[in-house]
């Protein structure tokens, strides 16, 4: 009898204690209000596409199309700067980052007819990015899981170029177009961060979408009469996937 009294007391302590032990690991155990700096590191997947196509008034050349779909990845880097507002669990926030964006493809091909033959090339370049975002989200036990969106700006470069040569004379035709500007776009992700003493410490997921770019391209050479009235003309879609990890000074 004794020991089932001591059992039963014993499971109504557990049962008292772990409402508490809950609460303990749910409670806001890190104050996330307040001005933060940090830098963040990690992998950017192009995932652009980019569409050139060579035509004259009266014809379009179909086997000079050449379409580049981003497929590789890059390194990425840099700064952030932001602030946090705590009420309870919920935070709420504004980010800002500059960052490098090391991403570029490049197709080229060869295409041989009966009187020349015609050599294409395709590139985009991305060399920085910059996001300014909102921020909410929930913390439970130094952990804060949020979402994220906002404004995003980049450097974007795409260059296209074909070369044709008469093989029987050596006459060339080229055609070259290009598109280099700072595009608007915006972003959304997600992210989870664990902050301890004054530092915390994240991860975080980025789409980031810069819109389109367009270009055309004249004649030059010397293949006027079989080409002079051809022109080339391409559109650019900017696309990327992000995955970083963050490290941030909270003051």
């Amino acid at each position: 009898m004794l020991s089932r009294i001591t059992l039963a007391a014993h499971a109504a302590l557990i049962a008292l204690a772990a409402p508490a032990a809950a609460s303990d690991i749910l409670a806001p155990g890190f104050d996330w209000t307040g001005l933060y700096a940090g830098v963040n590191a990690g992998i950017a997947a192009n995932q652009s596409s980019f569409d050139s196509s060579i035509r004259d008034p009266g014809n379009t050349y179909d086997t000079l199309k050449n379409t580049l779909d981003g497929s590789q990845s890059g390194l990425m880097g840099g700064g952030m700067l932001g602030y946090a507002l705590q009420t309870g669990r919920f935070v709420v926030g504004a980010e800002a980052d500059l960052n490098y964006l090391g991403v570029s493809d490049t197709r080229s091909t060869l295409e041989d007819y009966d009187l020349y033959n015609a050599t294409r090339k395709t590139t985009i370049d991305a060399s920085w990015l910059a996001t300014l975002r909102g921020r909410a989200g929930l913390a439970a036990g130094g952990f804060l899981l949020y979402g994220t969106a906002g404004l995003a700006a980049g450097n974007m470069e795409a260059t296209a170029t074909i070369k044709a040569i008469d093989l029987a004379t050596g006459d060339v035709a080229k055609w070259k177009g290009s598109t280099e500007a700072t595009n608007w776009g915006w972003t959304a992700g997600a992210g989870l961060e664990y902050g301890i003493s004054n530092v915390s410490f994240g991860l975080e997921y980025l789409w980031v979408d810069l819109g389109t770019a367009d270009w055309s391209g004249d004649l030059s050479g010397t293949l006027d009469d079989a080409f002079g009235n051809t022109r080339v003309k391409g559109e650019a879609d900017y696309q990327f996937s992000i995955t970083r990890a963050t490290a941030k000074l909270h003051f």
